[in-house]
C-alpha cells in the first residue's frame, strides 16, 4: 500500500502499518525498553533519521496527537 499511496506513509510504512495488526491480536512487551533502531537514512522519511527516543520512550505523549509526528525525526 505504500507504493501505491506514497503519501500516506504514516499509516502504511511498516512500522506504522503493525500498529493495525495490535488491534486484533494479543501483543506482549517487555519493560523497560531496551531495543532500538541504528540511526541512519530513512526512504520513507527521506533523511538521516535517530528513532530512540521515541523506541525508548513508553509513554510518547508526543504522538497522542491523531498518531501524527509532532517533532521532526531527521537529523540536522
Amino acid at each position: 500500500m505504500l507504493i501505491r499511496e506514497p503519501k500516506n506513509k504514516i499509516m502504511y510504512a511498516i512500522d506504522k502499518y503493525w500498529l493495525s495488526l495490535q488491534k486484533k491480536d494479543t501483543w506482549l512487551l517487555l519493560v523497560p525498553l531496551t531495543v532500538s533502531q541504528r540511526e541512519g537514512y530513512s526512504n520513507i522519511e527521506n533523511c538521516v533519521t535517530n528513532f530512540t527516543k521515541i523506541m525508548v520512550d513508553l509513554d510518547k505523549p508526543y504522538l497522542l496527537n491523531n498518531g501524527m509526528y509532532k517533532e521532526n525525526w531527521c537529523n540536522s
